[in-house]
């Protein structure tokens, strides 16, 4: 059975409209990025509006600006429930999609997080690599510092 087939049959049984957007790890880039809300607007305008809405999600994350759009796109076509359902990976971008969403849905083979914020750069050599947020904080030492009380 096929994905589409089984979209379908889960529809039947929970009475949900139901989209998916799964990550292939074998194609470059496989994560959330500036194209994928074309292709969102695409489904969520041939689905139009529903009572709910859920997403199917495996990914390793993406861009956080692109993922707060998708997570609005998603409500804006719902009227009363968005769920997201996690069937193996939601890290980073895809996380904070599930974090907006009304319900999570796990199983005992799903993982979620964490949101980890990352910066492009490009090597000496021309290659675009991604360093995360955190490190650059920390080599640079800006750390929190406590507010004074008088």
């Amino acid at each position: 059975m096929n994905r589409r087939s089984l979209l379908r049959k889960a529809e039947n049984i929970t009475g949900t409209r139901i989209i998916a957007y799964i990550a292939n790890p074998n194609v470059s880039p496989n994560f959330i990025d500036h194209n994928d809300p074309v292709f969102f607007n695409d489904v969520l305008e041939s689905i139009g509006q529903t009572d709910k809405l859920d997403l199917v999600i495996d990914s390793p994350g993406g861009d956080p600006n692109i993922a707060e759009k998708i997570a609005f796109m998603c409500r804006s076509y719902c009227k009363y429930q968005f769920r997201v359902i996690i069937p193996n990976a939601a890290k980073s971008a895809a996380t904070m999609i599930a974090l907006a969403s009304d319900e999570i849905i796990m199983g005992y083979l799903s993982e979620i997080g964490p949101i980890d914020p990352q910066i492009r750069a490009v090597t000496p050599q021309g290659q675009i690599t991604y360093i995360p947020a955190q490190s650059i904080i920390d080599s640079l030492g800006l750390y929190m510092m406590p507010l004074k009380r008088d």
